[in-house]
Protein backbone atom coordinates (compact mmCIF):
# COMPACT_ATOMS: atom_id res chain seq x y z
CA UNK A 1 0.00 0.00 0.00
CA UNK A 2 1.71 3.24 -1.16
CA UNK A 3 0.11 4.85 1.86
CA UNK A 4 -0.91 3.75 5.31
CA UNK A 5 -4.36 4.06 7.38
CA UNK A 6 -6.40 5.01 4.46
CA UNK A 7 -9.92 3.73 4.28
CA UNK A 8 -12.16 5.12 2.30
CA UNK A 9 -12.84 5.09 -1.35
CA UNK A 10 -12.43 7.59 -4.02
CA UNK A 11 -10.42 10.72 -4.76
CA UNK A 12 -8.23 11.50 -1.29
CA UNK A 13 -7.17 15.47 -1.38
CA UNK A 14 -3.86 16.91 -0.36
CA UNK A 15 -2.88 19.80 -0.40
CA UNK A 16 0.12 22.04 0.70
CA UNK A 17 0.27 24.33 3.73
CA UNK A 18 3.54 26.61 3.30
CA UNK A 19 3.90 27.67 7.00
CA UNK A 20 3.75 24.27 7.96
CA UNK A 21 5.50 22.65 5.21
CA UNK A 22 3.70 19.94 5.00
CA UNK A 23 1.93 17.91 1.90
CA UNK A 24 -1.40 16.92 3.69
CA UNK A 25 -4.73 15.10 3.27
CA UNK A 26 -7.65 17.95 2.77
CA UNK A 27 -10.32 16.80 4.01
CA UNK A 28 -13.20 19.13 6.39
CA UNK A 29 -11.91 17.84 9.56
CA UNK A 30 -8.11 18.48 8.44
CA UNK A 31 -9.11 21.97 7.92
CA UNK A 32 -10.85 22.76 10.93
CA UNK A 33 -7.84 21.51 12.64
CA UNK A 34 -5.21 23.25 10.75
CA UNK A 35 -7.17 26.27 11.05
CA UNK A 36 -7.62 26.19 14.43
CA UNK A 37 -3.83 25.57 15.36
CA UNK A 38 -2.93 28.53 12.89
CA UNK A 39 -5.64 30.82 15.15
CA UNK A 40 -3.37 30.05 18.40
CA UNK A 41 -0.47 31.91 17.10
CA UNK A 42 -0.05 35.65 16.44
CA UNK A 43 -1.11 36.40 13.02
CA UNK A 44 1.87 38.26 12.66
CA UNK A 45 4.22 35.53 13.49
CA UNK A 46 2.23 32.83 11.02
CA UNK A 47 2.32 35.31 8.35
CA UNK A 48 6.12 35.26 8.35
CA UNK A 49 6.05 31.78 7.52
CA UNK A 50 7.49 28.95 7.79
CA UNK A 51 10.29 28.74 10.20
CA UNK A 52 12.33 25.29 9.62
CA UNK A 53 12.66 22.56 12.24
CA UNK A 54 12.58 25.66 15.26
CA UNK A 55 10.08 28.02 16.51
CA UNK A 56 6.26 28.63 15.06
CA UNK A 57 6.88 25.23 12.50
CA UNK A 58 8.27 23.15 15.00
CA UNK A 59 5.51 23.83 17.39
CA UNK A 60 2.60 23.52 14.78
CA UNK A 61 3.88 20.62 13.38
CA UNK A 62 3.68 19.64 16.97
CA UNK A 63 -0.15 20.34 17.53
CA UNK A 64 -0.90 19.05 14.38
CA UNK A 65 1.09 15.76 14.83
CA UNK A 66 -0.81 15.54 18.27
CA UNK A 67 -4.26 15.78 16.41
CA UNK A 68 -3.72 12.93 13.99
CA UNK A 69 -2.04 14.81 10.57
CA UNK A 70 1.12 14.89 9.33
CA UNK A 71 3.58 14.82 6.37
CA UNK A 72 2.54 12.93 3.24
CA UNK A 73 4.07 11.30 0.44
CA UNK A 74 2.25 9.56 -2.38
CA UNK A 75 2.86 7.08 -4.72
CA UNK A 76 1.10 5.87 -7.89
CA UNK A 77 0.38 5.97 -11.31
CA UNK A 78 0.20 9.68 -12.35
CA UNK A 79 -2.95 9.55 -14.75
CA UNK A 80 -4.14 13.14 -14.74
CA UNK A 81 -2.41 16.87 -14.78
CA UNK A 82 -4.31 19.61 -15.34
CA UNK A 83 -4.58 23.44 -14.90
CA UNK A 84 -7.67 24.30 -12.54
CA UNK A 85 -9.44 27.87 -11.62
CA UNK A 86 -11.89 28.17 -8.48
CA UNK A 87 -14.10 30.77 -8.17
CA UNK A 88 -14.80 32.74 -5.35
CA UNK A 89 -17.93 34.55 -6.38
CA UNK A 90 -17.96 36.84 -3.24
CA UNK A 91 -14.84 38.48 -3.70
CA UNK A 92 -14.74 38.07 -7.56
CA UNK A 93 -11.05 36.44 -7.81
CA UNK A 94 -10.41 33.31 -8.97
CA UNK A 95 -7.94 31.04 -8.15
CA UNK A 96 -5.46 29.14 -10.27
CA UNK A 97 -4.68 25.62 -9.58
CA UNK A 98 -2.08 22.32 -10.39
CA UNK A 99 -3.92 19.11 -10.35
CA UNK A 100 -2.21 16.09 -10.15
CA UNK A 101 -3.96 12.58 -9.95
CA UNK A 102 -2.13 9.81 -8.79
CA UNK A 103 -4.00 5.87 -8.54
CA UNK A 104 -2.55 3.19 -6.45
CA UNK A 105 -4.97 0.04 -6.87
CA UNK A 106 -8.60 1.36 -5.54
CA UNK A 107 -7.09 4.08 -4.12
CA UNK A 108 -6.60 7.53 -5.94
CA UNK A 109 -5.23 10.77 -4.42
CA UNK A 110 -5.75 14.25 -6.03
CA UNK A 111 -2.99 16.99 -5.15
CA UNK A 112 -3.96 20.54 -5.88
CA UNK A 113 -1.50 23.18 -5.31
CA UNK A 114 -1.55 26.74 -5.91
CA UNK A 115 -0.01 27.50 -9.37
CA UNK A 116 0.98 30.94 -8.12
CA UNK A 117 3.38 29.02 -5.48
CA UNK A 118 7.34 27.60 -5.82
CA UNK A 119 6.26 24.15 -5.46
CA UNK A 120 3.74 24.05 -8.06
CA UNK A 121 5.83 25.72 -10.62
CA UNK A 122 8.61 23.29 -9.85
CA UNK A 123 6.12 20.32 -10.29
CA UNK A 124 4.33 21.68 -13.42
CA UNK A 125 8.21 21.76 -14.91
CA UNK A 126 8.78 18.13 -13.67
CA UNK A 127 5.67 16.63 -15.44
CA UNK A 128 7.48 17.47 -19.01
CA UNK A 129 9.62 14.69 -17.71
CA UNK A 130 6.84 12.40 -16.90
CA UNK A 131 4.85 9.91 -19.37
CA UNK A 132 1.15 9.28 -18.38
CA UNK A 133 1.04 6.14 -16.43
CA UNK A 134 4.53 6.15 -15.00
CA UNK A 135 4.74 5.17 -11.33
CA UNK A 136 5.60 7.79 -9.49
CA UNK A 137 6.71 9.12 -4.92
CA UNK A 138 5.25 12.43 -5.38
CA UNK A 139 5.92 14.94 -1.79
CA UNK A 140 6.33 18.63 -1.16
CA UNK A 141 7.74 19.71 1.69
CA UNK A 142 9.88 22.93 3.42
CA UNK A 143 13.66 23.83 4.02
CA UNK A 144 15.29 26.71 5.39
CA UNK A 145 18.62 27.35 3.12
CA UNK A 146 21.30 29.98 3.90
CA UNK A 147 18.63 31.52 6.22
CA UNK A 148 15.84 31.86 3.64
CA UNK A 149 12.39 29.84 3.45
CA UNK A 150 12.51 27.51 0.36
CA UNK A 151 9.41 25.39 -0.96
CA UNK A 152 9.99 22.27 -3.08
CA UNK A 153 8.48 19.29 -4.66
CA UNK A 154 10.02 15.76 -5.09
CA UNK A 155 8.70 13.87 -8.27
CA UNK A 156 10.44 10.42 -8.15
CA UNK A 157 10.11 7.43 -10.22
CA UNK A 158 9.54 3.77 -9.95
CA UNK A 159 13.93 3.32 -9.13
CA UNK A 160 13.76 6.12 -6.66
CA UNK A 161 15.36 8.90 -9.20
CA UNK A 162 14.44 12.61 -8.93
CA UNK A 163 12.51 13.25 -12.11
CA UNK A 164 13.86 16.84 -13.48
CA UNK A 165 12.42 19.20 -16.11
CA UNK A 166 13.75 19.69 -19.15
CA UNK A 167 16.11 22.60 -17.74
CA UNK A 168 16.42 26.53 -18.32
CA UNK A 169 12.04 27.15 -18.06
CA UNK A 170 13.06 29.44 -14.50
CA UNK A 171 15.54 31.78 -16.71
CA UNK A 172 12.86 32.05 -19.79
CA UNK A 173 10.16 32.48 -17.15
CA UNK A 174 12.78 35.53 -15.39
CA UNK A 175 13.43 36.74 -18.40
CA UNK A 176 10.00 37.20 -19.83
CA UNK A 177 9.30 38.85 -16.36
CA UNK A 178 12.34 41.29 -16.67
CA UNK A 179 11.04 42.01 -20.37
CA UNK A 180 7.58 43.17 -18.83
CA UNK A 181 8.99 45.16 -15.80
CA UNK A 182 10.82 47.01 -18.42
CA UNK A 183 7.61 47.74 -20.28
CA UNK A 184 6.55 49.01 -17.05
CA UNK A 185 9.37 51.32 -15.78
CA UNK A 186 9.24 52.87 -19.26
CA UNK A 187 5.99 54.00 -18.17
CA UNK A 188 6.91 55.75 -14.64
CA UNK A 189 5.31 52.40 -13.27
CA UNK A 190 8.13 50.99 -11.01
CA UNK A 191 6.64 50.85 -7.38
CA UNK A 192 7.97 47.71 -5.75
CA UNK A 193 4.26 46.30 -5.03
CA UNK A 194 3.70 46.42 -8.98
CA UNK A 195 6.83 44.98 -10.02
CA UNK A 196 6.13 42.01 -7.64
CA UNK A 197 2.76 41.71 -8.18
CA UNK A 198 3.93 41.96 -12.22
CA UNK A 199 6.37 39.37 -11.47
CA UNK A 200 3.90 36.43 -10.26
CA UNK A 201 1.34 37.06 -12.54
CA UNK A 202 4.28 36.93 -15.70
CA UNK A 203 5.09 33.42 -13.71
CA UNK A 204 1.96 32.26 -13.25
CA UNK A 205 0.69 32.52 -16.85
CA UNK A 206 4.40 31.18 -18.06
CA UNK A 207 3.09 27.69 -15.99
CA UNK A 208 -0.47 27.89 -17.54
CA UNK A 209 1.03 27.85 -20.49
CA UNK A 210 3.23 24.59 -19.75
CA UNK A 211 0.52 22.58 -18.17
CA UNK A 212 -2.18 23.98 -21.18
CA UNK A 213 0.16 23.56 -24.14
CA UNK A 214 2.15 20.76 -23.19
CA UNK A 215 1.64 18.54 -20.08
CA UNK A 216 -2.24 18.46 -20.64
CA UNK A 217 -2.55 17.51 -23.69
CA UNK A 218 -0.50 14.57 -23.25
CA UNK A 219 -2.53 12.93 -20.24
CA UNK A 220 -5.80 13.64 -22.56
CA UNK A 221 -5.46 10.18 -24.41
CA UNK A 222 -4.66 8.42 -21.62
CA UNK A 223 -6.98 9.59 -19.16
CA UNK A 224 -9.93 11.26 -20.71
CA UNK A 225 -12.09 13.62 -18.76
CA UNK A 226 -10.27 13.29 -15.63
CA UNK A 227 -10.24 16.79 -14.34
CA UNK A 228 -14.53 16.74 -14.92
CA UNK A 229 -14.84 13.15 -12.92
CA UNK A 230 -12.97 14.67 -10.10
CA UNK A 231 -15.09 17.12 -6.98
CA UNK A 232 -14.15 19.75 -5.88
CA UNK A 233 -11.28 19.89 -3.57
CA UNK A 234 -12.40 19.96 0.04
CA UNK A 235 -11.71 23.82 1.39
CA UNK A 236 -11.64 25.32 -2.42
CA UNK A 237 -13.17 28.34 -2.24
CA UNK A 238 -12.71 29.22 1.29
CA UNK A 239 -10.84 32.36 0.99
CA UNK A 240 -11.38 33.59 4.14
CA UNK A 241 -8.36 35.59 5.07
CA UNK A 242 -5.14 36.07 2.54
CA UNK A 243 -2.20 34.27 4.87
CA UNK A 244 1.59 35.64 2.86
CA UNK A 245 3.92 33.04 3.16
CA UNK A 246 7.88 33.63 3.14
CA UNK A 247 9.48 31.75 0.81
CA UNK A 248 7.17 31.51 -2.03
CA UNK A 249 7.50 33.80 -5.68
CA UNK A 250 4.16 35.18 -4.51
CA UNK A 251 1.68 35.00 -1.71
CA UNK A 252 -0.29 31.83 -0.46
CA UNK A 253 -4.45 32.43 -1.92
CA UNK A 254 -5.92 32.25 1.21
CA UNK A 255 -7.08 28.39 1.24
CA UNK A 256 -5.15 27.05 4.32
CA UNK A 257 -3.51 24.37 2.32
Amino acid sequence: MAREQIRQRGALWFGYNPVVGWLMEATPQSTAILREVRDGFDPDAWKAGFTGDTGLTLEARRQLAARGLRSEALSGEIVAAYYAEQQDVVRGQSYAYLRVKLVDGDEAYLVSLGLGTGPAQMLAQKLLGVTPGDRVRLTAFGKIENGYANHAVSLRDAQGQEIRGPGGLFRIAESLVQDKIAVLRGQGLDSRELVAQTRAQVKLEFHRRLIDDRIAPSFAGYSSGASASVPPAPGDGLHADADPAAGFDDAADGVPF
